[in-house]
């Protein structure tokens, strides 16, 4: 099992998550705001 494989996984896990959570945030705010 090599570890940079895993990490990268890791990131990419984090990332999608980041990029819906900011997705969310950005039509709250429109919506919110309209």
């Amino acid at each position: 099992m090599s570890a940079s494989g895993g990490t990268k996984a890791i990131v990419a896990a984090l990332s999608a998550n980041l990029a819906i959570a900011v997705a969310k945030f950005v039509a709250f705010l429109f919506s919110g705001s309209s």
